[in-house]
């Protein structure tokens, strides 16, 4: 069984933006519009495969239960508070709150996606 976090390049405990970022890195990088070469086709493939499986949250837990010798942490590592895999709507300190305005929570697909368009 091929390890679709080492096909993306990313570790285990990477969050959904990490793998999203690896995903178009590398898609853009292998694509066979780029890169004519038949093994990049394929590696092409496999991280659309991969991205498929981890890119949707559920698949990704499903995934995750069936790797040998993987727990998904539920706490920060010892010394380090907070919340240790996502900033987005964590809550801010007194003193920072008086300076700005509360951050939004953020969630979905399309939370932090930007895309640029050229018409030929």
């Amino acid at each position: 069984m091929v390890d679709l976090y080492t096909v993306l390049g990313t570790v285990a405990t990477a969050d959904a933006r990490d793998l999203r970022r690896a995903y178009l890195r590398l898609v853009q990088q292998y694509h066979p519009d780029r890169d004519a070469r038949p093994e990049s086709t394929e590696r092409f493939l496999q991280l659309q495969a991969a991205y498929e499986e981890l890119g949707d949250p559920e698949k990704r837990r499903r995934y995750d239960a069936r790797r040998p010798g993987f727990s998904v942490p539920t706490s920060p590592p010892p010394g380090q508070g907070g919340a240790p895999f996502c900033d987005v709507g964590t809550a801010r300190s007194p003193k920072d709150s008086r300076d700005a305005a509360p951050r939004p929570a953020v969630h979905g697909l399309w939370a932090h996606v930007s895309v640029k368009v050229r018409i030929h």
